[in-house]
């Protein structure tokens, strides 16, 4: 049932220790119950033995639905550490009521995918999660603490992270706009240039009837972000606290650049893909124009 990988920690730096790259393959419908109840215990077990420096969390879907949790873990320990989350997540998924014990590969491209319900390291290099901030965890964990906490909570799906991404972006433009550096019109202008750089076609109906579905979802919570209302969700009252602290650590420079720093971090810890980005910024251009 378990394909074995060898545990190999990359090395950082003597500060920071090692980081052990895991990726956690599991339909996307169970990514809930993933989170709740096979990470959620084994970071606060790591964190009460004080064998974890950070930690960060990512939604991704090469080679097949899988979470990316990446760890820094003190290097004395690092190989302790990785035989203990091995047997952690091969006994939860062997363990764990009313997941599918039949492994099934979803066949979507030229290379079959990994076996759902297995644990696999190294098929991706830390920086992949830590480009574009230089390393700045103190930025980069609590947005995964927020997706950790968002999605303990709810179904993990395409349309939820398309909501979820519709008001995070809306919540960093509305910072961003703040500033009086940048325009709401600038922002939302690469939606539609930019983001589809395949050039596939685009189903505008399907886009529109997907907005009609959510429209008074998406202008509720819209009004309350804009408004700073104590209605908004609370991770979006989080996440603008990253962002005003971001925007202000940056100083007076041109908030551009860590919009895109920003914007960054949303797409790679969400795994946008570009068909995904479109939608949310569709959205939010039918809101915000309103």
């Amino acid at each position: 049932m378990y394909m074995e990988s060898s545990v190999a920690p990359h090395r950082v730096s003597e500060v920071d220790g090692l980081w052990l790259p895991v990726s956690l393959f599991c339909y996307k419908e169970r990514f809930r119950r993933l989170l709740a109840e096979g990470i959620k215990p084994l970071l606060q077990r790591l964190t009460g033995n004080h064998h974890l420096h950070h930690y960060l969390l990512a939604i991704d879907a090469a080679g097949g639905d899988h979470l990316r949790l990446l760890l820094s873990v003190p290097a004395a320990h690092a190989r302790e550490i990785a035989v203990e989350l091995d047997d952690h997540f091969k006994t939860y998924f062997s363990q764990a009521p009313g997941l599918d014990k039949e492994i099934v590969c979803r066949a979507d491209g030229l290379f079959a995918p990994y076996a759902v319900y297995t644990t696999h390291y190294g098929l991706y290099a830390p920086g992949q999660l830590l480009a574009g901030f230089a390393g700045d965890i103190q930025l980069q964990q609590p947005f995964s603490t927020l997706i950790m906490e968002v999605f303990s909570v709810q179904q993990v799906s395409e349309q939820a992270l398309v909501l979820l991404a519709f008001q995070f972006y809306l919540g960093l433009m509305s910072q961003v706009c703040a500033t009086g550096q940048v325009g709401w019109d600038e922002l939302l202008v690469p939606s539609q240039d930019n983001l589809l750089q395949d050039r596939a076609p685009v189903d505008w109906l399907a886009i529109h009837h997907a907005f009609e579905e959510y429209r008074h979802e998406l202008f509720e919570v819209s009004r309350a972000i804009l408004a700073d209302s104590p209605r908004q969700p609370v991770w979006i009252v989080h996440w603008t606290m990253i962002c005003r602290g971001w925007l202000a650590a940056c100083g007076s420079a041109d908030a551009r650049q860590p919009y895109r720093q920003l914007a960054g971090l949303i797409d790679r810890h969400l795994g946008l893909t570009p068909g995904m980005k479109f939608i949310a910024f569709y959205f939010l251009r039918k809101v915000v124009a309103s």
